[in-house]
């Protein structure tokens, strides 16, 4: 194994000059950018001998070895011996860096060790008898080590496959994003109907949204009533189609004639009226298209008193 001040002497003659003088995108955009394309770090580590790399290989397989090893020890109730383990391997792996001390290191490496010192000074001095705190605090400092330096032992071939991995949930996490935002957008803006009366929880207001026919909004037995349709966020509005209701098996509701009602910014900009042919053949469901041409926040579907048993429609579709 290759001493960690060789280690060190071969970092510092690879990259002499001073941090300040290379440029480089701002911190966070620089941290953002290594999280999800690691190119970037193999540029920066890619120099680094295969010697020096088999070092801080090295180094991280005996901390992670011991950190799970001490918890093991921990979870089968043997706190003095996990927390022995952990102080020595802290202890060592101190050592080992400080062998690292005054290196001119690419950036990202110079803030890995520095990371890896912070988090093993932060470890507490060692109590007389092992505790939680500082059972989880040396657990810290050897996860904070092990995270902090793992990038500078990569090779080349293990940066090219994390990149393509990192890739790939970029582009999965990408498109996951699209379409639940696709799903949230065509949820928001589908019309919200609200009926003046309905003939039983079979005929709901909504049946004239749910794309089939079969299903029907109909009036209590010889009246007229209203539908509307809230619009959020308000949109334009170039025509309505209404498919008429039949009633099926006894065919003796639909509608006759209506006006329909656009709103916007809280008042009526437009009044269109029509009818159903009275000449439609029963259980034909009439289908009439009505031109409006205007931006509304809620448009009202009026039905005039019927001639026959009840109105109704099967279907309102805003194009």
């Amino acid at each position: 194994m290759t001493d960690p001040s060789t280690a060190a002497a071969s970092l510092t003659a690879v990259d002499a000059r001073p941090i300040a003088s290379r440029r480089g995108p701002p911190t966070w955009l620089a941290r953002l950018l290594d999280s999800l394309w690691p190119a970037r770090e193999a540029r920066r580590f890619g120099h680094v001998r295969a010697d020096v790399r088999e070092t801080i290989a090295e180094l991280l397989s005996r901390t992670g070895a011991a950190r799970d090893a001490a918890e093991t020890l921990a979870l089968t109730g043997h706190d003095a011996q996990a927390l022995e383990l952990l102080r020595r391997s802290v202890r060592e792996a101190r050592e080992d860096l400080a062998a690292f001390d005054g290196s001119s290191l690419a950036e990202a490496a110079r803030r890995a060790v520095s990371d890896a010192h912070r988090a093993l000074r932060e470890a507490p001095a060692p109590f007389a008898v092992a505790s939680d705190l500082e059972l989880e605090a040396h657990r810290r400092a050897l996860s904070s080590v092990h995270r902090a330096l793992r990038a500078l032992s990569w090779a080349p071939r293990d940066v090219a496959r994390i990149g393509r991995e990192r890739l790939l949930i970029a582009a999965s996490v990408v498109v996951a994003f699209a379409v639940t935002t696709t799903i949230a957008e065509y949820i928001l803006r589908a019309p919200k109907p609200v009926a003046s009366a309905i003939r039983g929880a079979t005929h709901p207001a909504a049946a004239v949204l749910d794309g089939d026919p079969e299903s029907e909004w109909l009036l209590p037995d010889g009246v007229g009533g209203w539908l509307d349709l809230h619009l959020r966020p308000q949109r334009f509005v170039g025509r309505l189609r209404l498919v008429n209701a039949v009633n099926p098996p006894y065919f003796d509701r639909s509608a006759g004639k209506f006006t329909i009602e656009v709103h916007r910014d809280g008042q009526l900009v437009k009044s269109v009226t029509g009818a159903f042919d009275e000449s439609d053949p029963e259980g034909t469901r009439a289908i009439r298209d009505v031109a409006v041409g205007e931006r509304a926040e809620r448009v009202r579907i009026v039905l005039e008193k019927p001639s026959r048993a009840g109105a109704g429609l099967a279907e309102v579709k805003v194009d």
